[in-house]
């Protein structure tokens, strides 16, 4: 845990160290991202975790690799590189982030609608023209298929507290810097 970040457990739907999964596969997948970019990578892992097609847990669906045990679902993991974070607000940023989307009371709307897959835009790879797009947010084109949207994925936004994001709060309090459309996009808001 960085510096100066104080944890409730309680206050999470999962375990410390499931949220330090996500966290990590922030830091690596999506930091240079905005916030509602990165808050869609951590979606792609959630909409994973409930579908049955993949692992039941953050750590095993960030960790998962193919068949063949040379390629991983998120490249960083299986990049021969150390998986420590080096940049320590860029870490701070990523476990926040992680906390706010985690939290039981979390108000945080699924910007991909339900994606399961997403590459960046530099990369066409030929699963893509077997899926539905969803959207693309910044950098990241995102995808579901057929049968994710006859079992929609259920969003992890509960309610909307009166009209404020719950991750662009706690990032304000962390000195981190929002948009408000990237805090409208987060809340599912108009």
């Amino acid at each position: 845990m960085p510096e100066g970040v104080r944890l409730a457990p309680a206050s999470l739907t999962v375990s410390k160290n499931e949220m330090l999964c996500l966290a990590l596969n922030d830091y690596w997948e999506a930091r240079g991202e905005s916030l509602r970019g990165r808050v869609a990578v951590a979606q792609v892992v959630l909409n994973r975790v409930k579908d049955p097609r993949f692992p039941n847990s953050i750590c095993e669906v960030v960790s998962q690799n193919n068949s063949n045990g040379k390629a991983c679902q998120f490249s960083w993991y299986c990049d021969g590189r150390s998986d420590v974070p080096t940049d320590k607000r860029a870490w701070r940023s990523s476990v926040l982030l992680a906390m706010s989307v985690l939290r039981r009371d979390s108000t945080v709307m699924d910007p991909t609608h339900g994606a399961l897959w997403f590459h960046t835009k530099a990369v066409n790879p030929p699963w893509s023209r077997q899926m539905d797009r969803t959207g693309r947010i910044d950098n990241h084109i995102f995808y579901t298929d057929n049968r994710a949207r006859q079992a929609p994925v259920l969003q992890t936004a509960t309610r909307d507290l009166a009209g404020g994001s719950l991750v662009a709060d706690l990032f304000a309090d962390a000195g981190v810097k929002s948009s408000p459309a990237a805090r409208q996009g987060l809340t599912g808001s108009k």
